[in-house]
């Protein structure tokens, strides 16, 4: 179990690097980018993303460009 809170609280870290805020504490899945306008939730090892589709490429390449799972 704190395997898993290191890499949830490591996997913050790098969605704030990219712009993501979390929406809310008791939300600790789902997380905005107000500049992108894009929401993103987080499920274990799945990540949906929803918003302008040239603003989604453009976080995709964010998220990718720091996180390694």
């Amino acid at each position: 179990e704190e395997d898993l809170m290191a890499v949830q609280e490591q996997l913050q870290v790098e969605l704030r690097k990219a712009g993501f805020s979390l929406i809310s504490e008791t939300w600790n899945s789902c997380y905005w980018h107000t500049d992108l306008e894009l929401l993103l939730v987080v499920y274990v090892d799945d990540f949906k993303m929803s918003g302008p589709p040239g603003a989604c490429k453009q976080a995709w390449a964010m998220i990718r460009s720091d996180l390694h799972i």
